[in-house]
């Protein structure tokens, strides 16, 4: 059902980036080395068009996995 499941990390790491606004994107960026920063353009320049409920399921499972999403608890 899922269809971000068919994508490759870095392919959902492109996508996270497309979809953060820019200065965001910048950030995360900065933490990132050469190698990572490069591999991740290159994913970028060679995606597909994405639909927008992929987008906002990459970026549920960016929130889920990483612990940005909720502060409660």
């Amino acid at each position: 059902q899922s269809i971000s499941v068919q994508l490759t990390p870095k392919q959902k790491a492109a996508v996270l980036f497309m979809t953060l606004p820019p200065e965001m994107s910048a950030q995360l960026f900065n933490e990132l080395g050469p190698e990572e920063v490069q591999a991740i353009t290159l994913e970028i320049t060679q995606l597909p068009t994405i639909a927008p409920e992929v987008r906002a399921t990459v970026i549920n499972e960016f929130l889920n996995s990483s612990n940005m999403g909720g502060g409660a608890g």
